[in-house]
């Protein structure tokens, strides 16, 4: 399941965001509109089968103040800057990609997925 929220909806997306964490998936929440973003939501995307999903908030802001209501078992939480983060299926937060970090590869996406799914 791969979803892109569209620019321009901020309340929409919030909205589709929120129903988004309802579902029974590990969620990769790709952030930004850089070129790299475009590249981990490729990646993600392509390594979003069955139980794992992928969402494209293009506009960070848009998702801001239900990603600040969620868990995280990762110091600092992520922010807005931040390429991306994986939320477990019991919506906490277990791996952030900084906007510091390398150009993240397969298997990078992968290491950020599996951390969601060994949600202890």
């Amino acid at each position: 399941m791969a979803t892109i929220l569209s620019e321009g909806d901020a309340a929409g997306n919030e909205s589709k965001f929120k129903g988004l964490l309802n579902q029974d998936t590990v969620l990769f929440v790709v952030q930004g509109s850089k070129p790299e973003s475009e590249g981990l939501f490729e990646i993600a995307n392509g390594l979003g089968t069955g139980h794992r999903g992928v969402v494209w908030a293009k506009n960070p802001s848009d998702i801001a103040n239900v990603v600040s209501g969620l868990s995280s078992s990762v110091n600092p939480p992520p922010t807005e800057n931040d390429l991306g983060f994986t939320v477990s299926l019991t919506n906490v937060i277990r791996d952030v990609i900084r906007a510091d970090e390398e150009t993240p590869d397969e298997v990078r996406v992968f290491e950020a997925y599996a951390n969601a799914e060994n949600d202890q």
